[in-house]
């Protein structure tokens, strides 16, 4: 079978209005002998833009095909609105239909069926050209001939019949055919499904090829999610008539929320790895003649009948619901998905997943959830002990926190709604010293270490701290002062201090989904990613002596994570020994630790300062604890409190810099900076985070006297929404702790 080809979802794309506008689209037929109508689409909106593929997907009878036909006016919508490149599809008539017809070309399920048995590939292609575009006299077969060079054919398939070619050659005809009116949009409505396995791939290649070299917008109707993952922009999940689930074809595949996409991601097969997904959907759709009350899919409903049945599915129709920018949902239960389906997988596909986590898709959904607790199964690392002194202890005041609700979006949501929907591994609540609540998932436990990405560069920082009160490290030195490999370069007139508030000149992307963006690429460098790219340096630290700089130093606050890895650096040579003993020595043997961390080191031992610590989720809560403690715990200092008062004090430079770089609803403002590798929400109450990619939070809040820690491994590398989101809930138990309103 020919290999499918890169998809094209990275082409420029226009980004102003809809090439095809949907709005509230209806469409109903008539049942003859009956007063009663089926609703094939019941109210469907959706735009498509110049030049994305947007794939529709469902089961037989969801009311695809006929969404399609509206769009082509082959039958007469019911109700609703339909433009295409600005013009009213139902309102078109005679001439204005013709010409809307020819930016709108279709190419069917069967391709043998389609085309007429009585003409020869020269006429089949010819007939349209000549009927709308009328080309001169003796032009035509040249035509012809330049359209089958374009789908693979030639010459000697002139003068055959469809009863003469295969399959794959039929629908190479078909697809000549419609580019002959120079469409703007190709509806494809189930291309591959009635050709053989061998020659489905060379016609998707041979499609996407043409949607590069012509610039057109294709709507793919299809069954086979397979093809749909690989070619599509933005997908649309279609249920009895309505779009239950649209977004960006990645957020649907890995992060999909409603429990009928899921139930239909499930079925796809994975014969070759041993994943068995269990069966989430039986039986048939209901009839579209009499389609039920509420949620469509409730009567067959997974998610529901583990709910103990809601009445609110089968009573009220849910609403989409926004999830960010690119995707939305209509489930009332729609965050509850992903925690109640990883009950249902059996725990042998927690072996077998194991088996498909590779160095390129560890990161990545769904193979961070057991990469990011494997982390020393995947990359080198280097062990940071915690000594053989006693464990601090952690009494227990447990309250619950479930039913806590607070407000998000102008909505009332509750605690147990946010841990579920935001991709929780662990979650720890300290009050005074206390838990308060306790909790894991996944493969998470209480003796698991857990990567914690950025939150590493808050642990960096209170190291150099260490280092800066025993004298070992002055803040206001030049970086070459302490590498020397480091003079002369880019870092010529760089402080530590500029490295601990983000605002060194160095140029750094740190866009992580763009896989050529710089943070990627020095994954690559250290190993965290396969090396791929040509010329990559040896290690780290030759990596990091070749940076350039894209501005002055001690400019504007800009988070670059390399310049945590320079600290890093830093650090070594100030202490003379690795970051692993370093914090071992003085940090970690010293605040009671449980179990011992560990760091990510690349071949040559560099450590990943900037997002490489992985530690268990109650020693990352004492870690925590002593910062609460302005840096004594167990009546030990660790860190100097003057050092840890830096964050307690507002710092007009820092915040000028800052500009608003974070907003945290009714915590940030005026003095919010980022200071110390921490970012320093309201330093005059002593409210502080740490925050790493996919959902890692350390929450300092002086105020209730709490630490928050929140281990997580959701789909996103960067989500705004719910950052604000979990912050949201987990600042609403600190209010609670502080009014004493939780109950026992």
């Amino acid at each position: 079978m020919t290999a499918l080809t890169a998809p094209v979802g990275q082409t420029a794309r226009d980004t102003s209005a809809p090439l095809v506008e949907v709005r509230d689209l209806v469409k109903d037929f008539d049942i003859p002998g009956s007063q009663q109508l089926v609703r094939a689409v019941a109210g469907v909106s959706f735009d498509i833009r110049q030049g994305e593929v947007y794939s529709l997907v469902g089961e037989s009878g969801s009311g695809k095909t006929t969404l399609a036909r509206c769009i082509l006016k082959l039958v007469e919508a019911s109700s609703g609105e339909i433009r295409v490149g600005g013009v009213d599809v139902r309102a078109a008539r005679g001439e204005a239909l013709r010409r809307l017809r020819l930016q709108m070309q279709v190419v069917f399920q069967n391709p043998v069926g389609s085309l007429d048995p009585r003409m020869s590939v020269l006429d089949l292609v010819a007939e349209p050209i000549r009927a709308h575009l009328h080309p001169p006299r003796g032009s035509i077969e040249a035509t012809v001939l330049e359209l089958l060079g374009q789908v693979g054919l030639s010459r000697v398939h002139l003068e055959r019949r469809p009863h003469e070619l295969s399959g794959g050659q039929c629908q190479r005809v078909a697809i000549a055919r419609a580019l002959g009116l120079q469409p703007r949009i190709l509806i494809l409505d189930e291309p591959t499904s009635a050709l053989d396995v061998s020659v489905q791939a060379q016609i998707l290649n041979l499609l996407m090829e043409l949607r590069r070299s012509h610039g057109l917008t294709f709507l793919l109707i299809s069954h086979d999610l397979g093809v749909v993952r690989h070619l599509s922009d933005r997908v649309g999940v279609m249920y009895l008539g309505r779009i239950v689930e649209q977004g960006d074809a990645r957020s649907i595949f890995e992060a999909a929320q409603h429990p009928y996409t899921r139930a239909l991601l499930a079925s796809m097969p994975d014969v070759e790895d041993g994943i068995v997904q269990p069966i989430l959907i039986r039986g048939d759709p209901p009839s579209p003649s009499s389609p039920p009350t509420g949620c469509r899919f409730h009567p067959r409903c997974w998610l529901r009948a583990r709910l103990d049945d809601p009445e609110i599915c089968a009573m009220v129709e849910p609403p989409p619901v926004a999830l960010g920018q690119a995707h939305q949902t209509a489930c009332h239960f729609g965050d509850r998905t992903a925690s109640v389906l990883s009950q249902l997988v059996p725990v042998a596909n927690a072996h077998a997943a194991a088996r498909l986590v590779t160095l390129e898709n560890w990161q990545d959904p769904p193979f961070n959830r057991w990469g990011y607790v494997h982390v020393d199964q995947l990359v080198p690392t280097a062990s940071i002990s915690r000594g053989s002194g006693p464990v601090t202890d952690l009494p227990r005041d447990e309250l619950d926190i479930d039913d806590l609700e607070f407000a998000f979006g102008g909505e009332a949501h509750t605690i147990r709604r946010m841990l579920d929907a935001t991709q929780t591994d662990g979650y720890l609540i300290l009050h005074r010293g206390r838990i308060v609540s306790e909790r894991y998932a996944g493969d998470t436990t209480e003796e698991t270490p857990h990567l914690l990405q950025s939150v590493s560069k808050s642990l960096t920082a209170t190291l150099a701290g260490v280092l800066v009160g025993q004298g070992r490290l002055d803040p206001t030195a030049e970086v070459g002062r302490y590498v020397h490999e480091l003079r002369g370069g880019s870092f010529e007139g760089c402080t530590v201090q500029h490295l601990l508030d983000m605002r060194a000149g160095t140029r750094f992307s740190e866009a992580y989904e763009d896989l050529d963006a710089d943070i990627r690429i020095s994954e690559q460098v250290f190993g965290w990613r396969p090396r791929s790219s040509p010329g990559l340096p040896d290690s780290l630290y030759e990596y990091m002596t070749g940076l350039s700089n894209a501005g002055a130093h001690g400019g504007r606050f800009e988070y670059r994570s390399i310049l945590s890895d320079v600290l890093g650096w830093v650090v070594e040579r100030a202490g003379d020994a690795s970051i692993a003993d370093l914090f071992s020595r003085e940090i970690w043997s010293k605040i009671g630790a449980e179990w011992d961390a560990s760091i990510a080191v690349d071949g040559s031992g560099c450590s990943v300062t900037d997002g490489g610590f992985s530690i268990t989720l109650r020693d990352l809560g004492r870690f925590g604890l002593m910062h609460l403690g302005d840096g004594v715990i167990r009546g030990e200092r660790i860190v100097p409190a003057a050092w840890v008062g830096r964050l307690l004090r507002a710092d007009p430079e820092l915040s000028t810099a800052f500009d608003g770089a974070l907003e945290v609803p009714g915590v940030t403002g005026p003095d919010t900076m980022y200071h110390d590798q921490w970012w320093v929400l309201d330093p005059t109450h002593g409210i502080y985070v740490g925050i790493g990619i996919h959902g890692q939070i350390l929450l300092i809040h002086r105020p209730s006297e709490t630490v928050v820690v929140k281990l997580s491994t959701q789909p996103r590398p960067k989500d705004r929404q719910v950052f604000r989101y979990q912050m949201a809930g987990s600042l609403a138990i600190c209010r609670a702790l502080m009014e004493g309103t939780l109950p026992g």
